[in-house]
């Protein structure tokens, strides 16, 4: 994370992210991409009764309480994104 820190500089990092609200990548987007597909099969099933599935209900780490992140939450996700990438 440091040697991120003294390499990239706040215009290249805020060009990067504006890049992935447009196009996200990494697992999180894989879990969308999975968590749309359960939703979709359990939907389909004939004999479900009631409401239909959310595909929120799919994702492991989806956070549906409707607030938005503090700036301490929002830097400990851009410190786990940047550990993601790093591998650190």
């Amino acid at each position: 994370m440091r040697q991120l820190k003294n390499e990239l500089d706040s215009q290249e990092f805020a060009l990067w992210m504006a890049y992935y609200a447009i196009q996200p990548w990494g697992e999180q987007r894989g879990d969308l991409r999975n968590a749309i597909v359960a939703a979709t099969v359990a939907n389909s099933n004939p004999y479900r009764k009631g409401r239909n599935a959310r595909v929120d209900e799919f994702m492991p780490f989806a956070d549906t309480r409707g607030r938005e992140m503090t700036d301490e939450e929002m830097m400990r996700e851009v410190e786990r994104g940047f550990a993601m990438i790093t591998g650190k």
